[in-house]
């Protein structure tokens, strides 16, 4: 099931999480904070950081602070999957 769905622009940053305010919210799962993940453009390449200090991004069976966002990646924020297309 997609939660949502969102058209990235070039000079903004998104957070994801159980804020309000949040870009990307993620109500659920044990462990989300309220700004969960920052995804940020730098030197033309979309970055996703995770602002947690006990859950990080996970990714091709690697656990990550900051991944590089690149063609058609995914990623896991149990229970939460990404999809950067």
């Amino acid at each position: 099931e997609t939660v949502t769905q969102i058209k990235l622009e070039s000079g903004t940053e998104y957070y994801a999480g159980r804020a309000q305010d949040a870009h990307i919210r993620l109500d659920q799962g044990k462990g989300i904070s309220r700004q969960h993940l920052k995804l940020y453009e730098r030197d033309g390449v979309w970055v996703c950081e995770s602002l947690s200090k006990f859950t990080q991004i996970q990714r091709g069976g690697e656990s990550l602070d900051v991944i590089e966002l690149t063609d058609a990646a995914v990623f896991v924020v149990p229970p939460y999957e990404f999809h950067f297309e």
